[in-house]
């Protein structure tokens, strides 16, 4: 897998788009997690990550690109995961300061994604 780690420059309208995603992936996020804990707290099991998505499409997630949303699932299924199995601390509620990164898997050349941003690579 390649990736790159990019700082990117945004124009205003850009800087506007990314933190209105940005806060709607931290509320989804926050969702997720309430979701889990009303269903292990009515069945004592803990959500599949197929659930997650089934939960994520309850929740008002217009204006996320789709393989944005799907990765706050992940994140949201591998923290609760990690707290289960006793390897991390009890996952906490983000707020906007603390939720700062989204992943564009599918950000190529040629992608169907098109952000284009005045960008410098970082080794």
């Amino acid at each position: 897998m390649y990736s790159e780690k990019v700082r990117i420059y945004p124009t205003k309208s850009q800087k506007k788009t990314l933190d209105n995603i940005l806060y709607k992936c931290k509320e989804l996020y926050n969702y997720l997690l309430d979701s889990q804990y009303d269903y292990y707290e009515f069945t004592k099991k803990s959500v599949k990550r197929f659930d997650y998505e089934q939960f994520s499409k309850k929740f008002d997630v217009e204006g996320i690109p789709g393989h944005v949303r799907q990765n706050v699932c992940f994140r949201a299924y591998v923290s609760v995961r990690r707290f289960l199995d006793g390897i991390s601390k009890h996952p906490k509620y983000k707020n906007f300061h603390n939720y700062r990164s989204i992943t564009f898997p599918e950000v190529r050349k040629n992608s169907s994604c098109n952000i284009e941003f005045n960008s410098k690579i970082f080794d």
